[in-house]
């Protein structure tokens, strides 16, 4: 279980790799990959898995949208 506050972020707002790969639009395999390889600056590792904070997510794909639009 995730703690109850980490980096200022409340538990109700912190995603697995499922839930970002829903958001994402991806496999959950490619969501635990991109955990892995930092995409999401402050995802904590639990165990086997991830946990991201849903900002974090939104971050990221304001990115991807930003750079798309410079193309």
């Amino acid at each position: 279980m995730v703690p109850t506050l980490v980096n200022n972020t409340p538990p109700d707002e912190w995603l697995t790799t499922t839930e970002v790969a829903k958001r994402l639009g991806c496999h959950r395999n490619t969501a635990r990959h991109m955990a892995d390889a930092g995409a999401f600056p402050n995802a904590i590792k639990l165990r086997r898995d991830w946990r991201v904070p849903a900002a974090d997510v939104e971050a990221y794909i304001q990115q991807q949208r930003a750079e798309r639009s410079r193309e």
